[in-house]
């Protein structure tokens, strides 16, 4: 990782490969899942997952893809907690960011979730709209970002 203008620290950021799900899924506190180890392998396997590593460990890492009405849609966003609130979910989003120029990006979050919805607003996202009983009294939020010039 290097540090940045804010004293954040950025990591290295490149596609994950298969043998990298064990020490994914090992930064991820859920990652034991069966339905996220599943997920997060599916999305290896597609080429639809992004690793953040510092010192050739891996910090976190992010699922997106364009399976959102066609639109690339940033699914998962998971950093280790001693990385957390250091610039990883940043680095991550930015990439996706650059990989889809001229775009509308979107992602979600429950509205418990206020760590996430801060991101969320401070990169420049904006509320969309929401999704009711995805999970029992806690709507997920759907954020855009239109990454087209205008």
């Amino acid at each position: 990782m290097v540090a940045d203008h804010d004293d954040r620290l950025w990591p290295e950021i490149r596609l994950a490969v298969p043998s990298d799900l064990a020490p994914i899924l090992a930064v991820d506190h859920i990652g034991t899942d069966s339905d996220r180890h599943e997920q997060v392998e599916t999305a290896i396997r597609q080429g639809h997952c992004w690793m953040g590593l510092s010192d050739g460990r891996v910090v976190g890492y992010l699922v997106a893809d364009t399976s959102f009405y066609g639109h690339p849609f940033v699914w998962l966003v998971v950093v280790a907690a001693p990385f957390r609130r250091l610039g990883v979910a940043t680095a991550l989003i930015r990439h996706v960011e650059s990989l889809f120029p001229n775009r509308k990006l979107f992602t979600s979050t429950n509205e418990s979730n206020s760590a996430s919805r801060r991101l969320m607003e401070r990169l420049g996202f904006e509320r969309s709209g929401w999704i009711d009983n995805l999970d029992d009294a806690d709507p997920e939020i759907i954020y855009v970002k239109r990454l087209a010039s205008e």
